[in-house]
């Protein structure tokens, strides 16, 4: 039982961390206009009304991205013939991702379809693990 606990934990620490990175690389090649701040939740919701489509295909990436590694992690972790700490890290990755989204005033057919990511590329992580016992 521990170790399904911690490969959750895991799973979502990589996750969060992949994110962080993948993030700061998405701001390097769309930076937000000169003189923004970026701690004030208005600027950020003005900057996402003008971001390029591209952005949002990219951070749809990004989430796909994390959401596999954070479900191989935990499935290295808890075990090859087990799919839940997978599918827990992809529901608390998208949890997250949603509140993200609103927060940040994203538009809506984004948060919608990043929503429907999470799960299935988490356990996608869980099955290239099982496929490799």
């Amino acid at each position: 039982m521990l170790r399904k606990v911690l490969s959750v934990i895991a799973g979502v620490a990589t996750a969060f961390v992949l994110l962080m990175l993948l993030e700061s690389l998405l701001w390097m090649i769309f930076p937000p206009p000169p003189g923004t701040d970026i701690k004030s939740p208005e600027s950020v919701r003005a900057i996402m009304q003008s971001m390029p489509f591209a952005t949002f295909l990219l951070q749809m990436a990004n989430y796909a991205l994390i959401s596999f590694a954070g479900g191989l992690v935990a499935s290295l972790i808890a075990g090859r013939s087990v799919a839940m700490p997978a599918l827990i890290v992809g529901v608390l990755v998208m949890a997250s991702g949603i509140w993200d989204s609103a927060e940040v005033g994203c538009p809506l057919w984004f948060t919608v379809i990043s929503a429907l990511e999470f799960i299935p590329f988490a356990y996608a992580g869980f099955l290239l693990v099982r496929k490799k016992a």
